[in-house]
């Protein structure tokens, strides 16, 4: 069975706030050489639209597009989940909703555009340059309507808008390092004698409860009853072999 997929999506947004679909996907059936992986390339087509139209959309022209699809499911796969037709519509219209000016991305991502040329014959590309700017997107969605005004008879024109790597730099998150959780000055920890030495709880993991000496690095809980409700729920003592007292502690 044939089936779509899509890897990734950044759509861009004109100074009007018009947004143009960009995706990256590809077909299961189509493999790169040597069949170590499926092919894949941005583009800029998000659903079905008439002859003629253009590349940037406002967001209630996509909502109505997406609405005249036919049925998705068991059709599309979405970062390797089946997506059904109403989750594909709301992907579709999130990524619309963050659109990004080209300034937003990182210099590295700006990306190349240009647009396919195909008749019975032979095929070629047009129009080709680097969108550094939204200035360079909207003069790019200018000349490829003009272009549209001069097709011959034949000829089918096919936009591309394509960035040079398939996950962009601030799609990383390099700028959103999670926070440790501030220690509390006063808390309850629970501990394990172990002949003469005391061993407090630092870090339950699937397999193994770990310890440490100092009671700074101890987990920590609220209360004596939080403590002991946790000791129950993760059935220490059966997992472990391990009985837990809490004991109450300040900095």
């Amino acid at each position: 069975m044939s089936y779509e997929l899509i890897y990734n999506a950044q759509f861009l947004k004109t100074s009007k706030g018009t947004v143009v679909p960009v995706l990256l996907s590809g077909s299961n059936n189509v493999w790169e050489v040597g069949n170590k992986k499926r092919a894949r390339e941005w583009h800029c087509s998000a659903f079905p639209m008439p002859e003629g139209h253009s590349l940037d959309f406002e967001i209630h022209e996509i909502e109505a597009a997406l609405k005249n699809c036919s049925d998705y499911d068991s059709y599309v796969k979405i970062h390797g989940k089946w997506a059904s037709t109403q989750q594909y519509r709301k992907y579709i219209i999130n990524c619309a909703k963050k659109a990004k000016q080209i300034e937003e991305l990182h210099e590295y991502d700006r990306p190349h555009a240009y647009w396919y040329v195909y008749t019975n014959a032979n095929s070629c590309t047009e129009g080709s340059r680097r969108l550094n700017s939204t200035a360079d997107l909207e003069q790019f969605i200018r000349d490829f309507k003009h272009r549209q005004m001069k097709k011959k008879d034949g000829e089918i024109l096919i936009p591309v808008i394509r960035f040079w790597s398939e996950k962009l730099i601030h799609q990383h998150n390099v700028n959103k390092k999670r926070g440790k959780k501030p220690r509390l000055d006063e808390f309850y920890a629970l501990c394990v004698y172990k002949g003469p030495l005391k061993y407090y709880v630092k870090k339950l993991t699937a397999r193994k409860l770990q310890y440490t000496y100092s009671a700074d690095e101890a987990k920590q809980f609220g209360s004596e009853k939080e403590a002991l409700k946790w000791y129950e729920q993760h059935k220490i003592k059966s997992r472990f072999g391990v009985e837990l007292f809490p004991e109450h502690i300040k900095a």
